[in-house]
């Protein structure tokens, strides 16, 4: 524990902003890869954020047609408005955060992660029911679906509309919808861990990754989490690069069961505080 924790430096993560990262890119030889993390299906997250998308317009990326940049995010009813349209129809879409909605988010009192983007952009491909079989990993060989899929493009930004949320391992959901890998520069990709054996074949991707600072319920960035209910020991690692990192006093805090008459036949005896009260009122101890 003593050598891991001397190592404790090599593990903080720093995002970076989208424009900041896309202004880096265009420096990088060959494709570079946009980790969106913050909205990791694999971790919990909707996979409705549009963050990414919004923040490439904003920034300028996939203005000309030598930055070609991919995206993916589910938003059914999106995928449903493509398929009607058709292949080469231009068509109005309000995109993203349909799922884990704005107004989901507001009526359980916590902030939103972001708005939809309203853009008319032109659908390359729409497809009932897209499925594709994983290349690697645990899922290796299995075949799932995306539901009713599409391609829809606004400027150069080419975005994979999905119904269903896929656990993203390497480049199938891009392959299976028509999208190359390597005929992008900017690929945005919402895995933290697995981009390094599924796109090795597409680029460096110890060099030409990047971490994105984009909000979500997944960020890679455990400092920015709201806690309020922190357990010690703990270490808080710098917010930003060069910021001072928090080491809490360690404290032991065990947790005590005890048989009760519950349907499950266990109950948690609470709080260090609480167990020690049940210590001197019944003058026994616990197993841990």
């Amino acid at each position: 524990m003593a050598t891991f924790f001397a190592e404790r430096l090599r593990v903080p993560v720093f995002p970076t902003s989208v424009a900041d990262a896309v202004a880096a890119g265009r420096g990088m030889d060959g494709v570079v890869l946009l980790l969106d993390t913050a909205d990791c299906t694999g971790g919990g997250s909707a996979g409705d954020s549009i963050v990414l998308v919004r923040s490439l317009l904003d920034c300028g990326a996939g203005a000309t047609e030598d930055e070609t940049c991919f995206a993916m995010l589910v938003d059914p009813a999106a995928a449903a408005s493509c398929l009607a349209a058709g292949a080469g129809a231009q068509l109005e879409l309000e995109l993203g955060h349909s799922l884990d909605s704005t107004e989901c988010r507001a009526a359980a009192g916590l902030p939103p992660w972001g708005e939809p983007l309203k853009a008319t952009g032109t659908v390359l491909r729409a497809e009932a029911d897209a499925r594709f079989e994983y290349s690697g990993g645990m899922l290796g060989g299995s075949t799932v679906s995306m539901g009713c899929s599409a391609v829809w493009k606004v400027q150069e930004i080419k975005v994979l509309i999905m119904s269903i949320a896929t656990y993203d391992w390497a480049d199938e959901q891009y392959k299976r919808m028509g999208m190359e890998p390597s005929t992008a520069k900017f690929i945005g990709v919402k895995n933290m861990m697995n981009f390094r054996s599924g796109y090795s074949h597409v680029t460096d991707v110890e060099r030409n990754a990047i971490v994105l600072n984009c909000a979500g319920p997944t960020p890679p960035d455990m400092v920015s989490l709201p806690f309020q209910r922190l357990q010690q020991p703990c270490w808080l690692p710098p917010g930003v690069e060069g910021e001072e990192e928090v080491v809490t006093e360690p404290t032991i805090e065990l947790l005590h069961l005890e048989k009760a008459t519950s349907a499950d036949g266990w109950a948690d005896a609470g709080s260090t505080a609480e167990s020690r009260r049940r210590r001197a009122r019944d003058g026994r101890d616990y197993d841990v």
